[in-house]
């Protein structure tokens, strides 16, 4: 019978293991807070008693979603700036409150303010996403977990909220962000951090590895020159929203979706759009040939709420 030290490092070993897996293939970003005044006040609100996770532009109240960096605090704009400029492919976000692991839309349209299931046009990717994290937790997919027993909530279904970050990423950067809630106890005892880390170290793992191993991705390009293509973008079929490579140097792009076979559509102003399939996590290349009336258009160069770790699938262009 193994003991409880040799549980540890088979546990250990395969946290490693994984740790390479996504060093491999993904850049990943640390952002220890993104409240570190409310963090040390042991508050919700920042110094300017404003909750950040209200602060964000939201679909359903600012149409257009602009960034009016003036008119947010100043850790709300440094992280929109932060994503904007990342793209990244999926992202954590750590609160406390509750063991669940919580996908968009947190925020419901009209005037309905009443909880109620929030649907984004990826809600069968988000929820794969969710149930991988919820699965690898030791007891939030459990009936351990009174509220929650699946280990996972649509945001709005739980409570609807707007101006939150998760909703902004998803629309705006096209992010998959999934907001995790670590534990029932806000500020838990200094004497808990080691077993939340135990807990929650595999799920964070196994979230960032199924990203970085199971997103489709490949590079969007023109058919003569190989170069990325200006105003290039894709769609999925029956997912209603599209999407830009994340690198407008390369034309790369990832996204994550529901596992299954897929029908891609790539399309751009003055090409020809061409469809191709492939299964969710396969690489998949499209080129696109310009119509014969079109002028060879040039791509500029740009690199690509508490705590939170954003996963952005690594690809040709680093």
């Amino acid at each position: 019978e193994a003991s409880a030290k040799d549980l540890l490092d088979e546990a250990s070993a395969k946290l490693l293991d994984e740790a390479a897996v996504v060093a491999r293939n993904a850049r990943v970003f640390l952002v220890p807070t993104m409240n570190p005044d409310g963090f040390s006040a042991r508050r919700r609100n920042n110094a300017n008693s404003v909750d950040l996770n209200r602060d964000f532009p939201d679909q359903f109240n600012e149409p257009g979603m602009p960034d009016r960096f003036d008119a947010r605090q100043p850790e709300t704009a440094a992280m929109m700036r932060f994503s904007e400029s990342v793209n990244a492919t999926a992202a954590l976000n750590f609160h406390e409150g509750a063991l669940v692991a919580n996908y968009p839309y947190d925020a419901i349209s009209g005037t309905n303010r009443k909880a109620g299931y929030s649907k984004s046009p990826d809600d069968a990717a988000f929820r794969r996403l969710a149930k991988v994290y919820a699965h690898a937790h030791p007891t939030m997919a459990t009936a351990a977990n009174e509220e929650f027993p699946e280990g996972i909530t649509n945001g709005a279904r739980w409570y609807p909220l707007w101006g939150g970050m998760q909703d902004w990423h998803y629309v705006k950067t096209q992010t998959m962000d999934v907001t995790v809630e670590v534990n029932e106890r806000k500020w838990p005892d200094e004497s808990q951090l080691a077993r939340l880390w135990t807990e929650h170290a595999p799920a964070m793992m196994a979230y960032a590895k199924t990203v970085a191993t199971e997103s489709t991705f490949g590079r969007l390009t023109d058919s003569v020159t190989g170069d990325a293509i200006r105003g290039a973008t894709l769609a999925v079929a029956g997912v209603d929203v599209r999407f830009t490579p994340t690198s407008r140097r390369t034309g790369y792009y990832a996204r994550f979706l529901a596992p299954g076979r897929h029908e891609v559509t790539a399309s751009a102003p003055g090409y020809y759009p061409q469809t191709r399939s492939a299964n969710a996590g396969e690489r998949l290349d499209i080129s696109l040939r310009r119509m014969e009336d079109a002028r060879p258009s040039s791509a500029p160069e740009k690199d690509g709420d508490d705590g939170a770790a954003v996963v952005e699938k690594d690809g040709d262009d680093g």
